[in-house]
């Protein structure tokens, strides 16, 4: 090596020991390799093989539904033990609305392609789902609604592919437009039409062996079990039911709910159908600890955070549910043996190789076993009113800068919580009960929650790009629509910074596809 190279390498090899040497710096690095050394040594990336796949029974729901604009007459000979499904009340799609469900109560924020259902028609009878032939809804329903009235393009006998594509287009111009615990606690009545579509699509989602997984394409986990069978009786459906029946069978089978995960036992400790003492510790004061820190929450996945966050707040001041009557019925139906002998110590940890994907590392577990001595120190307690003053003040701000949407359903329903906790008549938990609604859509099979609010600004970017891609951006027949997809994502993005940004670990803005 030249001696002039030496005068350009040297400095830089300085620079780069100095930085790595740096306390901050080189504290990060051991710590993170020492961590990454000590988890499992198999690929975080799960295979298909992995993944278990649900099965379901080859039966038939009929779903009915007030969601439409026509009248309808229902056919007296209709099978009855399917799953037939009228509301109560009528309902459509609205988009833009800019008031709560009760159509008066302002919504706070930007509500430019916001779409919720609201009673507004009469009954239809939607095609039988079934979930064995695919557990994924065609939303039909929205389709229907979007088409009523309009002429929709037919194809010929043959013809050219250019042709078909644009009648394909002119279609496609027509289609433009954990939830049930804590209303039960907080007693936010969600409406009957509501309560019943989400039974419906409980019932519909039930697999052979009663169960439900963590999502519609998984099998059977005790999460999705034992939560889902919390929620039908929260609904209402009382403990002989078939579907209920099936499903306790199942939990029963397999343990009880001791051995559902940790955000189950979250869920079902905030019910008061389980004990904290059976949680592992979410210490509120972890937002407290150095931000350099590698294992910082504020370091985590947003989901992660945004989901740890209200967790904490609400296991540091451990709040649960007043008892009631039904609660003390579900707490003799869940386990497997008496609630009063159950051993809260053993059940900490506790899971069921059915919701396994990588065992704990020893690290992890070593870890909660010194949280759970931690959370006897009486010297936590300043600690700990200073790291539940943090959260709060943390969650208060993911309120306020999605316009109480928040990141998904999960930190959403955590949140409402919190807000209704601290106040129940506040205004927060108002606002909060307001934009429910946006995460609730109605189909073939039933009432589901959305893991967004919704995906406009993504889908109408995309459904540009096709356009564009077809070869009639130019054409003056699809003007009229180039124009109100422009408008739409000039509305609809997000363009202001955070308030604080980095202080809550939000240093710029960035427009996503979710529409808050």
């Amino acid at each position: 090596m030249s001696e002039e190279a030496l005068h350009v390498v040297l400095p830089v090899l300085q620079w780069l020991a100095e930085g790595f040497f740096d306390p901050r710096v080189f504290g990060t690095v051991a710590i993170s390799v020492f961590l990454y050394k000590l988890l499992p040594t198999t690929d975080p990336v799960l295979g298909l093989g992995q993944v278990k796949k649900p099965r379901f029974q080859a039966r038939s729901h009929v779903f009915a539904t007030d969601l439409v604009r026509v009248p309808h007459q229902r056919d007296p000979a209709m099978d009855l033990s399917m799953y037939a499904y009228a509301m109560s009340r009528v309902k459509k799609i609205v988009v833009g609305s800019n008031t709560g469900p009760d159509g008066k109560t302002p919504v706070s924020g930007n509500v430019t392609g916001r779409q919720v259902w609201r009673p507004q028609g009469d009954v239809v009878e939607l095609p039988a789902f079934s979930a064995a032939e695919n557990p994924n809804a065609g939303d039909k329903l929205l389709r229907k609604l979007l088409l009523d009235g309009k002429k929709v393009p037919t194809g010929g006998n043959g013809g050219k592919i250019d042709k078909a594509l644009r009648q394909a287009l002119e279609y496609f111009k027509l289609l433009q437009v954990r939830l049930v615990i804590t209303c039960y606690i907080t007693g936010h009545d969600l409406g009957q039409s509501i309560v019943d579509g989400i039974i419906v699509y409980l019932r519909n989602q039930q697999q052979y062996d009663g169960g439900w997984g963590l999502h519609i394409e998984e099998g059977s986990s005790m999460f999705g079990t034992v939560l889902n069978y919390v929620s039908l009786r929260l609904l209402g459906v009382p403990p002989t039911d078939d579907v209920c029946v099936d499903a306790r069978t199942f939990i029963l089978h397999h343990g009880g709910a001791t051995l559902v995960p940790s955000w189950g036992k979250v869920w079902l400790a905030l019910l008061n159908v389980y004990d904290w003492r059976g949680v592992d510790s979410l210490p509120p004061e972890m937002w407290l600890l150095p931000r350099w820190l590698p294992f910082h929450p504020g370091r985590t996945w947003v989901h992660c955070r945004m989901v740890y966050l209200p967790m904490s707040y609400l296991y540091g001041i451990r709040f649960q549910a007043a008892e009631t009557p039904l609660i003390v019925a579900i707490r003799g139906e869940i386990y497997a043996t008496p609630y009063k002998s159950v051993s809260w110590r053993k059940a900490r940890g506790a899971y069921s190789k059915l919701d396994e994907y990588h065992a704990p590392s020893p690290i992890i577990r070593t870890i909660n076993y010194l949280l759970s001595w931690y959370e006897l120190l009486p010297t936590l307690l300043p600690y700990r009113k200073r790291g539940l003053e943090f959260a709060l003040d943390f969650i208060q701000a993911d309120d306020n800068e999605t316009n109480f949407c928040n990141i998904g359903p999960v930190n959403k329903s955590l949140n409402m919580l919190v807000a209704w906790v601290v106040n129940p008549n506040s205004n927060e938990f108002k606002q909060h009960t307001q934009r429910i609604e946006d995460y609730l859509w109605v189909a073939e099979d039933g009432v589901k929650m959305q893991g967004y609010v919704g995906s406009q600004t993504w889908d109408a970017s995309f459904a540009i790009q096709a356009f564009v891609e077809a070869g009639v951006a130019t054409d003056a027949a699809f003007k009229p629509t180039f124009v109100k997809a422009q408008s739409f994502l000039t509305e609809a993005q997000n363009v202001h910074d955070v308030d604080d940004g980095p202080k809550w670990w939000r240093r710029y803005m960035i427009c996503d596809e979710i529409l808050l």
